[in-house]
């Protein structure tokens, strides 16, 4: 959505004070808030190798999630009296995040500096981080 702010979310402490302060720092701006479902994230879950029907039960737990976290977003922006809308992706959640800036406009992207758990962090890289050098658009990385 143009004009507005792309907060990117994963249920995480950080991430809520990312959306906490994007609602606070930019009054008035449309918040577009982003949960990116990471099928790669399923194997960092405790359940190393992944057992039949694994795969399936992660995806469900994962869009519940999700959708919990979103609906908590639009209802901290109705709180603040700001237009929150939930956006739900899957694939690589760096990737996603820049991606979404990018083809929706919006300006800037506040992420939380840390979302993952140690070892998925370990593993897989700071987003944050990725997010920034990949965005086209200025990028807020919250602590």
């Amino acid at each position: 959505m143009p004009g507005g702010v792309l907060v990117g979310l994963d249920g995480s402490t950080a991430a809520q004070r990312a959306l906490e302060y994007a609602l606070d720092a930019f009054p008035g701006r449309h918040v577009v808030a982003l949960y990116v479902v990471d099928p790669v994230e399923a194997d960092y879950d405790g359940l190393l190798p992944p057992m039949l029907g694994y795969w399936g039960e992660w995806y469900d737990r994962e869009e519940r999630r999700a959708e919990e976290v979103l609906a908590a977003a639009v209802d901290l922006g109705r709180e603040r009296d700001v237009d929150v809308t939930p956006v739900q992706r899957r694939g690589r959640a760096a990737r996603e995040i820049a991606s979404a800036a990018a083809s929706d406009g919006v300006t800037p992207v506040v992420v939380g500096a840390h979302g993952r758990t140690d070892l998925a962090h370990a593993v897989l890289g700071d987003v944050a981080a990725k997010v920034a050098r990949r965005s086209s658009v200025p990028v807020t990385v919250v602590r």
